[in-house]
Formats: C-alpha cells, sequence, structure tokens
C-alpha cells in the first residue's frame, strides 16, 4: 500500500518520480515528496518543497517501472528526461503531469552529489555527439542521503527587509541560497510562483534531521515588510515538519 507521505490543508498527496532514457530503457533515477503550501485555498496549492528521496520510494519504482517503459516503447523515446508528477487517492497513484524536462527541483544537482550522476553533462553530450556514457544508471542505488528544494514563499505585501546571503548559508545544512527578489517587490498573492522569494537547497544524513533544518530554516529566516511583519509562509506544513 501507499505511505502516507504527509499531511496540512487535508494530506500532502503530492510526489514525483524522475526516470532516465538511455537507448530506449528507462531507468528510475529518483524520487520526491511535493508538500504544498494552503495558505491561499482559493488558489493554486503553491510547492513549498521537493524532498528526496519520497518516503514512497521504493512503492513508486515498484508500480510506475513497467507502466513507463510500456509508454517509452509505445512513443519511441530514445534518449532523454522524464519525470512524472503523481497524486495518491485512495491509496493508488494517478499520473496527472508528464514532462520531457528539468522540473525546476534540483534533481540534477542531487543526483550529482549523491551518485555522480550527471544528467546535464550526458544530455550535453547527447546534443553534441549523439551518444551518452550511461554506464552509472544501471549502478545506481538507494539514497544513503536526504536532500531538498526549499521554495521561500511569502505572504502578500511590499518587501522591506531581506536576510544577509551570508547568513542564510550558516544556516543548518543550507547548501545553497538563491534570492530571486529584492526589497521594493510587491508581492501579490495570486497562487502563482511571483509568491516566490527565492530557493534554498538542504541535505543531510537522514529524513528526520532535513526537516527539522527545514522547520528551523523558515522559522528563522526573517523578510520583512514596510511594517516590520514576517512575510514568510510555511512553505512545508507543521504536519511535514
Amino acid at each position: 500500500m501507499w505511505k502516507n507521505t504527509g499531511g496540512g490543508g487535508g494530506g500532502n498527496k503530492y510526489c514525483l518520480a524522475d526516470f532516465f532514457v538511455l537507448d530506449g530503457h528507462a531507468y528510475f533515477v529518483a524520487s520526491s515528496d511535493k508538500p504544498v503550501n494552503y495558505d491561499y485555498s482559493e488558489n493554486v496549492n503553491l510547492p513549498g518543497a521537493y524532498i528526496f528521496p519520497s518516503i514512497s520510494n521504493n512503492y513508486i519504482k515498484e508500480v510506475l517501472s513497467a507502466p513507463v517503459q510500456k509508454f517509452v516503447d509505445n512513443i519511441g523515446y530514445k534518449n532523454g528526461l522524464l519525470c512524472f508528477e503523481l497524486i495518491n487517492v485512495h491509496g493508488k497513484i494517478h499520473v496527472i503531469e508528464a514532462q520531457f524536462r528539468y522540473g525546476g527541483k534540483f534533481q540534477e544537482v542531487f543526483l550529482r552529489k549523491e551518485y555522480g550522476l550527471d544528467e546535464t553533462e550526458m544530455l550535453l553530450t547527447h546534443a553534441l555527439t549523439g551518444k551518452i556514457d550511461g554506464s552509472l544508471l544501471p549502478l545506481r542505488r538507494q539514497f544513503k542521503h536526504h536532500y531538498a528544494l526549499m521554495n521561500i514563499l511569502l505572504r502578500e505585501g511590499t518587501i522591506s527587509g531581506i536576510p544577509d546571503s551570508n547568513n542564510v548559508r550558516q544556516f543548518p545544512n543550507v547548501d545553497m541560497y538563491i534570492p530571486l527578489k529584492g526589497a521594493g517587490t510587491k508581492i501579490i498573492p495570486d497562487g502563482s510562483m511571483v509568491q516566490n522569494f527565492g530557493k534554498v537547497s538542504f541535505s543531510a544524513d537522514t529524513r528526520e534531521e532535513l526537516l527539522a533544518s527545514m522547520r528551523y530554516f523558515q522559522n528563522h529566516v526573517l523578510i520583512t515588510d514596510e511594517n516590520g511583519s514576517s512575510m514568510v509562509m510555511k512553505s512545508v506544513p507543521d504536519s511535514w515538519c
């Protein structure tokens, strides 16, 4: 059965599965959980983070591998990326989106760090030479570490105070911090990624340590409006952390 991947707003059930297709063979390379923010329920629930691997990694691999291979065979797809967004409805996986591209969740960074598997280099090599060195794909093992990319979501207001980048990088288990907005930017809660102040990535030895670091970050990072009030939303609901 599907393992519950968290709660928040009635239960978060979104996950993703990533494959790399080499010479027509679909290799399962990663999975991730996608907690979403429910603060503005009248709009689309914004993706708060991507957590690698999914708590249901083995089940996702077991359920999807054969159908994905059949899909690849049917469309004649030979080489490249293939990502599926999933949702759990009453314990059953449903595919709600498929894409032949990176999804903005840093999977390439995490796979390179965990396995030495450089998908970007493989794609560029194929584009330039028509060949791919996929020797690492059959050797891929289970994740030994845990990773996450968090979107720093903001409430409505005009940004006044922003954190110092060097200080943010000193937060526990933070590997990378990419601010996308600056002081003076007006945030309108329209249910789009316009509400995303920036991205921060984490790594840890255990899932518990990873989630604790994410909780600490969203409770302590200071992004304030003109009145000095915090604009930071909980990208990852308390039920996750």
